[in-house]
């Protein structure tokens, strides 16, 4: 064999050792962690999923005729319950989070109907 040969091989391995050596320090490095309230781990994590920074109710205005986007809560809250399919994590607060949601709805229902305009009366 030509000593070129083995000029290239001791090359390719000095090579290969310096990737291997790349890709082993970045998966050492410490990944981000953060602190999860306990008992909400699945809901922190559908939040961070979509960036979502506080929950906040919006009513939308008579005047407008357009087709409704599809909200960040919606979304949230889909991405919350397909989290606890996949992981098999059910949540303590299933019961109190869907009376929540009832009676929410009718507040909502009786506040904001649609063939009348708002009932709240701005004070001047």
């Amino acid at each position: 064999m030509h000593w070129s040969a083995s000029i290239a091989q001791l090359m390719a391995t000095g090579l290969l050792a310096a990737i291997r050596l790349l890709v082993y320090r970045r998966i050492s490095m410490m990944p981000r962690t953060k602190e999860l309230p306990h008992g909400f781990e699945l809901d922190t994590l559908a939040r961070d999923i979509h960036g979502c920074l506080d929950w906040s109710i919006t009513v939308p205005r008579k005047e407008a005729k357009t087709k409704p986007s599809r909200s960040l809560a919606s979304r949230v809250l889909d991405t919350r319950v397909r989290l606890a399919q996949l992981s098999g994590w059910s949540s303590d607060s299933a019961l109190v989070v869907d009376q929540l949601r009832q009676e929410v709805e009718s507040v909502m229902n009786h506040v904001y109907q649609p063939d009348r305009n708002l009932m709240i009366k701005k004070e001047l």
